[in-house]
């Protein structure tokens, strides 16, 4: 009778064993049981370029200058403008330094106008006093009195710049140094015409200082009148 108790127990759990062995194999083998998931660890790499540098100011530079030579219609060898004169400095500071220095003429740039303009000083000699009449016909003040009308001349045509014509006559004297030391316009006899009256002045001043009056005429100062005549042909 035990042992039939006995029996049934280990076939109780022989039976129950192979079952959960069975069952266990069923649920492995199924095909439509998902598969576990699986951490996917993903690794970022940073990669830096390489940095490139392009040197182009070189030609930038070429380019630009071909440009510039594409729209460069007049060659300088034509430019018909005279060069601003070159004068002696004739101021005593710069004679004692045993040479002459040059003075450029320091100019703005002419405005356009229509027509050919013209500016020229006739000869009128010098305002003389009755002690110096014999000076016109002395070849040393000829050559010095055509200095300071040339002088006067350059710089009335490089400051006339408007289409005013007429004659302006001015006065003035020039010590043995070649300083201006006086200036006045006549006005009865120039033209009633304030620029070229101002122009005139201008003009005279800024040929100063003038050349020292040579020794050979032994004076102190000398008086002109010259008339500075302006035309636009």
């Amino acid at each position: 009778m035990f042992s039939d108790k006995i029996f049934l127990v280990s076939l109780s759990v022989s039976i129950t064993a192979h079952f959960g062995f069975l069952a266990g194999m069923h649920i492995t083998d199924d095909p439509n049981r998902p598969a576990p998931l699986q951490k996917i660890e993903v690794t970022y790499q940073k990669i830096e370029l390489p940095k490139k540098i392009i040197k182009i100011e070189q030609k930038i530079t070429r380019e630009t200058a071909a440009q510039r030579k594409e729209f460069d219609f007049f060659p300088k060898s034509e430019n018909n403008l005279p060069p601003p004169p070159e004068f002696n400095d004739y101021s005593e500071e710069n004679r004692f330094k045993g040479s002459l220095v040059k003075k450029p003429l320091i100019l703005d740039i002419e405005p356009a106008i229509s027509g050919i303009k013209s500016v020229s000083i006739p000869d009128l000699k010098a305002d003389l006093s009755v002690d110096k009449a014999d000076l016109p016909k002395n070849p040393v003040y000829l050559k010095y009195y055509q200095q300071v009308r040339e002088r006067i001349r350059r710089y009335a045509y490089y400051n006339y710049s408007r289409t005013d014509s007429g004659d302006v006559y001015v006065s003035f004297v020039v010590s043995k140094n070649g300083n201006l030391q006086a200036l006045r316009i006549i006005d009865e006899t120039s033209i009633p015409n304030d620029y070229l009256k101002e122009i005139a002045a201008k003009s005279v001043k800024d040929a100063s200082p003038y050349p020292p009056i040579p020794d050979e005429l032994n004076y102190p100062e000398l008086s002109f009148v010259v008339i500075i005549a302006f035309k636009l042909e």
